[in-house]
Protein backbone atom coordinates (compact mmCIF):
# COMPACT_ATOMS: atom_id res chain seq x y z
CA UNK A 1 0.00 0.00 0.00
CA UNK A 2 2.92 2.70 0.91
CA UNK A 3 4.61 1.65 -2.45
CA UNK A 4 1.29 2.18 -4.30
CA UNK A 5 1.38 5.94 -2.34
CA UNK A 6 4.89 6.43 -3.35
CA UNK A 7 4.19 5.45 -7.03
CA UNK A 8 1.26 7.59 -6.79
CA UNK A 9 2.78 10.66 -5.31
CA UNK A 10 5.88 10.20 -7.72
CA UNK A 11 3.68 10.37 -10.77
CA UNK A 12 1.35 13.03 -10.06
CA UNK A 13 4.74 15.34 -9.78
CA UNK A 14 5.79 14.07 -13.05
CA UNK A 15 2.06 15.20 -14.36
CA UNK A 16 2.49 18.25 -12.93
CA UNK A 17 6.20 19.13 -13.79
CA UNK A 18 5.66 17.71 -17.49
CA UNK A 19 2.30 20.32 -17.52
CA UNK A 20 4.17 23.04 -16.57
CA UNK A 21 7.07 22.23 -19.13
CA UNK A 22 4.49 21.99 -21.80
CA UNK A 23 3.08 25.05 -21.02
CA UNK A 24 6.64 26.89 -20.98
CA UNK A 25 8.01 27.65 -24.81
CA UNK A 26 10.15 24.75 -25.51
CA UNK A 27 13.47 26.94 -25.16
CA UNK A 28 12.49 28.43 -21.62
CA UNK A 29 11.76 24.72 -20.64
CA UNK A 30 14.61 23.01 -21.91
CA UNK A 31 17.19 25.77 -19.77
CA UNK A 32 15.03 26.03 -16.60
CA UNK A 33 14.68 21.97 -16.24
CA UNK A 34 18.45 21.67 -17.15
CA UNK A 35 19.26 24.34 -14.66
CA UNK A 36 17.00 22.45 -11.80
CA UNK A 37 18.86 19.30 -12.48
CA UNK A 38 22.05 20.80 -12.61
CA UNK A 39 21.50 22.78 -8.87
CA UNK A 40 20.29 19.40 -7.67
CA UNK A 41 21.89 16.52 -9.59
CA UNK A 42 24.86 16.73 -7.33
CA UNK A 43 22.77 15.47 -4.55
CA UNK A 44 21.68 11.80 -5.85
CA UNK A 45 23.61 8.97 -5.04
CA UNK A 46 23.75 8.44 -8.69
CA UNK A 47 26.77 11.52 -8.60
CA UNK A 48 28.89 9.29 -7.19
CA UNK A 49 28.65 6.24 -10.04
CA UNK A 50 29.16 9.18 -12.80
CA UNK A 51 32.20 10.27 -11.08
CA UNK A 52 33.86 6.75 -10.88
CA UNK A 53 33.01 6.18 -14.24
CA UNK A 54 34.41 9.35 -15.18
CA UNK A 55 37.70 8.24 -13.25
CA UNK A 56 37.35 4.81 -14.94
CA UNK A 57 37.40 6.29 -18.36
CA UNK A 58 39.32 9.64 -18.73
CA UNK A 59 42.01 8.62 -15.49
CA UNK A 60 43.66 11.57 -16.86
CA UNK A 61 41.23 13.78 -15.87
CA UNK A 62 41.52 16.37 -13.09
CA UNK A 63 39.21 17.00 -10.32
CA UNK A 64 37.91 20.61 -11.58
CA UNK A 65 37.57 18.69 -15.03
CA UNK A 66 35.06 15.75 -13.96
CA UNK A 67 32.88 17.73 -11.92
CA UNK A 68 32.39 19.93 -14.42
CA UNK A 69 31.38 16.88 -16.75
CA UNK A 70 29.26 15.88 -14.22
CA UNK A 71 27.26 19.68 -13.94
CA UNK A 72 26.82 19.95 -17.98
CA UNK A 73 25.95 16.05 -18.00
CA UNK A 74 22.88 16.49 -15.39
CA UNK A 75 22.34 20.08 -17.44
CA UNK A 76 21.83 17.98 -20.25
CA UNK A 77 19.35 15.29 -18.56
CA UNK A 78 17.19 17.81 -17.44
CA UNK A 79 17.00 19.62 -20.57
CA UNK A 80 15.28 15.77 -22.08
CA UNK A 81 12.97 15.92 -19.22
CA UNK A 82 11.76 19.31 -20.00
CA UNK A 83 12.03 18.81 -23.79
CA UNK A 84 9.65 15.81 -23.76
CA UNK A 85 6.36 17.84 -23.46
CA UNK A 86 7.39 19.32 -26.57
CA UNK A 87 8.88 17.01 -29.09
CA UNK A 88 5.76 14.61 -28.04
CA UNK A 89 2.99 18.10 -29.33
CA UNK A 90 5.34 19.73 -31.57
CA UNK A 91 4.19 20.12 -35.43
CA UNK A 92 5.93 18.35 -37.83
CA UNK A 93 7.18 21.84 -39.33
CA UNK A 94 8.58 23.01 -35.73
CA UNK A 95 9.85 19.29 -35.63
CA UNK A 96 12.31 19.45 -38.58
CA UNK A 97 13.10 23.43 -37.76
CA UNK A 98 14.91 22.10 -34.32
CA UNK A 99 17.13 19.32 -36.13
CA UNK A 100 20.11 18.90 -38.65
CA UNK A 101 20.03 15.70 -40.26
CA UNK A 102 23.51 14.45 -41.04
CA UNK A 103 22.82 11.24 -43.08
CA UNK A 104 25.72 9.32 -43.92
CA UNK A 105 23.76 6.13 -44.89
CA UNK A 106 22.68 8.49 -48.16
CA UNK A 107 19.47 7.41 -47.41
CA UNK A 108 19.65 3.82 -47.54
CA UNK A 109 17.94 3.53 -44.14
CA UNK A 110 14.62 4.60 -45.93
CA UNK A 111 14.88 1.85 -48.61
CA UNK A 112 15.35 -1.22 -45.97
CA UNK A 113 12.37 -3.20 -45.27
CA UNK A 114 14.03 -4.22 -41.91
CA UNK A 115 16.95 -2.93 -39.94
CA UNK A 116 18.02 -2.53 -36.43
CA UNK A 117 18.58 1.25 -35.23
CA UNK A 118 20.84 1.13 -32.50
CA UNK A 119 21.76 4.11 -30.28
CA UNK A 120 23.07 5.12 -26.59
CA UNK A 121 21.66 7.19 -23.69
CA UNK A 122 24.02 10.44 -25.30
CA UNK A 123 22.40 14.12 -26.15
CA UNK A 124 18.41 13.60 -26.40
CA UNK A 125 17.76 9.85 -27.19
CA UNK A 126 13.84 10.49 -27.16
CA UNK A 127 13.43 12.12 -30.16
CA UNK A 128 14.76 9.46 -32.60
CA UNK A 129 11.67 7.46 -32.61
CA UNK A 130 9.95 10.78 -33.69
CA UNK A 131 11.95 11.66 -36.53
CA UNK A 132 11.99 7.74 -37.69
CA UNK A 133 7.93 8.69 -37.41
CA UNK A 134 8.42 11.87 -39.74
CA UNK A 135 10.07 9.69 -42.19
CA UNK A 136 6.79 7.38 -42.15
CA UNK A 137 9.22 4.46 -40.83
CA UNK A 138 7.54 1.86 -38.25
CA UNK A 139 9.15 1.23 -35.01
CA UNK A 140 9.35 -1.60 -32.44
CA UNK A 141 11.26 0.02 -29.60
CA UNK A 142 12.89 -2.37 -27.24
CA UNK A 143 13.28 -0.74 -23.98
CA UNK A 144 12.97 -1.75 -20.04
CA UNK A 145 9.54 -0.16 -18.23
CA UNK A 146 9.89 2.74 -15.67
CA UNK A 147 9.72 0.76 -12.29
CA UNK A 148 6.70 3.01 -11.03
CA UNK A 149 4.09 1.94 -12.72
CA UNK A 150 2.13 4.91 -13.37
CA UNK A 151 5.04 6.59 -14.60
CA UNK A 152 5.76 3.63 -17.16
CA UNK A 153 1.98 4.18 -18.59
CA UNK A 154 2.64 7.76 -18.88
CA UNK A 155 5.57 7.33 -20.92
CA UNK A 156 4.37 4.52 -22.92
CA UNK A 157 1.14 6.22 -23.82
CA UNK A 158 2.97 9.34 -25.24
CA UNK A 159 5.29 6.75 -27.67
CA UNK A 160 2.18 5.30 -28.71
CA UNK A 161 0.76 8.08 -29.99
CA UNK A 162 3.61 8.14 -32.91
CA UNK A 163 3.28 4.61 -33.87
CA UNK A 164 5.57 3.15 -31.60
CA UNK A 165 5.31 -0.25 -30.84
CA UNK A 166 6.95 -1.14 -27.47
CA UNK A 167 8.63 -4.33 -26.46
CA UNK A 168 10.40 -5.61 -23.15
CA UNK A 169 13.29 -6.11 -22.55
CA UNK A 170 14.12 -9.78 -22.23
CA UNK A 171 13.27 -13.43 -22.96
CA UNK A 172 9.60 -12.17 -23.38
CA UNK A 173 10.18 -9.89 -26.17
CA UNK A 174 12.19 -12.13 -28.31
CA UNK A 175 9.19 -13.44 -29.86
CA UNK A 176 7.53 -10.21 -30.56
CA UNK A 177 11.12 -8.64 -32.06
CA UNK A 178 10.72 -11.36 -34.66
CA UNK A 179 7.35 -10.74 -35.03
CA UNK A 180 8.51 -7.19 -36.09
CA UNK A 181 10.88 -8.01 -38.46
CA UNK A 182 8.20 -10.12 -40.41
CA UNK A 183 6.06 -7.51 -40.70
CA UNK A 184 8.81 -5.05 -42.13
CA UNK A 185 9.10 -3.08 -38.71
CA UNK A 186 12.44 -1.01 -37.78
CA UNK A 187 13.84 -2.14 -34.56
CA UNK A 188 14.87 0.50 -32.07
CA UNK A 189 17.42 0.05 -28.81
CA UNK A 190 19.47 1.69 -26.71
CA UNK A 191 22.72 -0.65 -26.19
CA UNK A 192 25.22 1.35 -24.06
CA UNK A 193 24.14 -0.57 -20.73
CA UNK A 194 25.07 -3.43 -18.65
CA UNK A 195 23.15 -6.39 -19.73
CA UNK A 196 24.09 -9.08 -16.96
CA UNK A 197 23.33 -11.63 -19.47
CA UNK A 198 25.40 -10.07 -22.20
CA UNK A 199 28.77 -10.93 -23.49
CA UNK A 200 31.72 -9.30 -22.36
CA UNK A 201 33.19 -6.70 -24.96
CA UNK A 202 35.63 -3.78 -24.61
CA UNK A 203 34.29 -0.46 -23.84
CA UNK A 204 36.45 2.53 -23.17
CA UNK A 205 39.47 -0.33 -22.78
CA UNK A 206 37.44 -2.56 -20.27
CA UNK A 207 35.59 -5.85 -19.91
CA UNK A 208 31.80 -5.04 -20.23
CA UNK A 209 28.91 -6.82 -20.58
CA UNK A 210 26.91 -5.83 -23.87
CA UNK A 211 24.09 -7.19 -24.71
CA UNK A 212 24.18 -9.71 -28.53
CA UNK A 213 21.19 -9.40 -29.40
CA UNK A 214 21.14 -6.81 -31.92
CA UNK A 215 24.54 -8.90 -33.11
CA UNK A 216 22.14 -12.37 -32.96
CA UNK A 217 19.29 -10.63 -34.81
CA UNK A 218 20.99 -9.24 -37.68
CA UNK A 219 23.06 -12.63 -38.30
CA UNK A 220 19.85 -14.68 -38.09
CA UNK A 221 17.94 -12.77 -40.25
CA UNK A 222 20.35 -11.29 -42.30
CA UNK A 223 19.51 -7.14 -41.90
CA UNK A 224 21.51 -4.00 -41.72
CA UNK A 225 22.45 -2.46 -38.40
CA UNK A 226 22.42 1.68 -38.42
CA UNK A 227 23.68 3.42 -35.81
CA UNK A 228 22.03 6.65 -35.09
CA UNK A 229 23.68 9.51 -32.95
CA UNK A 230 21.72 12.88 -31.51
CA UNK A 231 24.15 15.89 -30.33
CA UNK A 232 22.61 18.83 -28.53
CA UNK A 233 23.94 21.66 -30.57
CA UNK A 234 22.35 24.48 -28.46
CA UNK A 235 19.42 24.88 -26.75
CA UNK A 236 17.36 22.33 -27.60
CA UNK A 237 18.78 22.41 -31.37
CA UNK A 238 19.95 19.03 -32.19
CA UNK A 239 21.95 17.23 -34.80
CA UNK A 240 21.08 13.55 -35.89
CA UNK A 241 24.03 11.58 -37.30
CA UNK A 242 22.67 7.96 -39.27
CA UNK A 243 26.00 6.12 -40.32
CA UNK A 244 26.50 3.94 -42.86
CA UNK A 245 25.00 0.32 -42.34
CA UNK A 246 27.03 -2.63 -40.77
CA UNK A 247 26.21 -5.63 -42.61
CA UNK A 248 27.30 -8.45 -40.70
CA UNK A 249 28.17 -11.52 -42.47
CA UNK A 250 28.49 -15.26 -42.05
CA UNK A 251 32.18 -14.93 -40.99
CA UNK A 252 31.88 -12.52 -38.50
CA UNK A 253 30.22 -13.21 -34.61
CA UNK A 254 28.23 -11.28 -31.98
CA UNK A 255 31.63 -10.64 -30.43
CA UNK A 256 32.89 -8.96 -33.38
CA UNK A 257 29.95 -6.93 -34.19
CA UNK A 258 29.13 -5.59 -30.76
CA UNK A 259 32.89 -4.38 -30.66
CA UNK A 260 32.69 -2.60 -33.86
CA UNK A 261 29.23 -0.92 -32.01
CA UNK A 262 30.91 -0.36 -28.57
CA UNK A 263 33.47 1.32 -30.06
CA UNK A 264 31.48 3.77 -31.96
CA UNK A 265 29.72 4.98 -29.56
CA UNK A 266 32.31 5.36 -27.18
CA UNK A 267 34.05 7.90 -30.16
CA UNK A 268 30.87 9.95 -29.57
CA UNK A 269 31.53 10.11 -26.01
CA UNK A 270 34.75 11.29 -26.09
CA UNK A 271 34.22 13.40 -28.35
CA UNK A 272 31.66 15.37 -25.84
CA UNK A 273 31.61 13.59 -22.65
CA UNK A 274 28.56 15.85 -21.25
CA UNK A 275 26.23 14.47 -23.38
CA UNK A 276 26.39 10.94 -22.03
CA UNK A 277 24.26 9.12 -19.17
CA UNK A 278 27.17 8.43 -17.22
CA UNK A 279 25.11 7.37 -13.80
CA UNK A 280 24.69 4.03 -15.13
CA UNK A 281 26.64 0.86 -13.38
CA UNK A 282 28.15 -0.21 -16.71
CA UNK A 283 31.46 -1.88 -15.88
CA UNK A 284 31.74 -5.20 -13.21
CA UNK A 285 30.05 -4.33 -9.83
CA UNK A 286 34.02 -4.81 -8.88
CA UNK A 287 34.79 -1.41 -10.01
CA UNK A 288 32.13 0.14 -7.67
CA UNK A 289 33.29 -0.47 -4.45
CA UNK A 290 35.02 1.90 -1.82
Amino acid sequence: MLKQIKYLSEALLACIYFLVCYLLPLEVASSLSGKLLEIIGCLFEANKVAYKNLTLCFPNLSEQEKHKIIKKMWNNLGRVVGEIPHWQTMSSKKFTEQITICDYSNGDFQKVKSALFLSAHYGNWEIFPRFLKENNLNLSLVYRPANNPFVNYMISRARHKHGILLIKKGISGIRKIMESLKLGRLIGMLVDQKTNDGIEVPFFNLPARTTSAPANLALKFNIPIYLACVTRIRGAQYKIEIFPAIVASKEENAYSIMSEINLKMEQWIRKDPTQWFWVHKRWDKEFYRN
